[in-house]
């Protein structure tokens, strides 16, 4: 597994059955990694690696730990471009508490905005959105993570990433029946569902109110 520091190659790393890709609709999409080596390798945040034309990147502090002489021991989650809208807060003019009256394409265009305000002009687009009807909602201090999931929510509807994961999609239903059904005990012997959150590493630091 190549990965990258800015342009440049700066490690392929050795992986097996331990390396996974973990991926839900509307939830979590990244590579958790598990892996030995018999050299210290200093990882960072912002190091990436590419799977299937998507970036996956360290977002979190890696975990390492010595277990012998010339052994290392690395547990690191490259995580896709959507963890990003964890750090980034839903801002109107600056400000983090607000009303917004508007339909679903005015409220994630938001958030298209203050991606790219982090991220860079054009990097984040947003596809046509299924027509909605307005609602005024309010917002305090959320990230755009939190308000993709409740705009989502509050219209009804699903979203999902384009493969490269610049671009956010909403649709009624994401994915098609497939006619199979499941029961417990029948086909299944444990059902969860994990829902992407908000707890990750700060990046930045946002101060509202007054100067006192």
């Amino acid at each position: 597994m190549k990965v990258y520091r800015g342009t440049s190659e700066i490690i392929d790393v050795v992986i097996d059955n331990k390396t996974q890709l973990k991926q839900t609709l509307q939830g979590e999409d990244f590579i958790q990694c598990n892996f030995t080596m018999d050299i210290f390798f200093n990882f960072k945040i912002g190091d990436y690696v590419n799977w299937r034309n998507k970036r996956y990147t360290i977002f979190k502090q890696p975990s390492e730990k010595k277990v012998q002489s010339n052994q290392f021991q690395y547990s690191i989650d490259f995580e896709s471009d959507q963890y990003r809208l964890i750090n980034s807060m839903y801002l109107l003019d600056g400000q983090g508490e607000f009303y917004l009256v508007g339909d679903l394409q005015k409220f994630a265009n938001l958030i298209i905005v203050n991606l790219n305000r982090l991220a860079g002009d054009g990097y984040y687009q947003l596809a046509s959105t299924p027509s909605t009807d307005a609602k005024n909602l309010n917002f305090t201090n959320n990230n755009c993570l939190n308000v993709l999931q409740n705009i989502s929510k509050e219209f009804n509807k699903e979203f999902y990433f384009s493969d490269d994961g610049k671009t956010i999609h909403f649709a009624d239903k994401v994915g098609s029946n497939s006619g199979l059904s499941f029961e417990f005990k029948k086909g299944l012997r444990n059902i969860e569902r994990q829902k992407l959150t908000d707890q990750n590493l700060v990046t930045r630091l946002y101060a509202f109110g007054g100067t006192r």
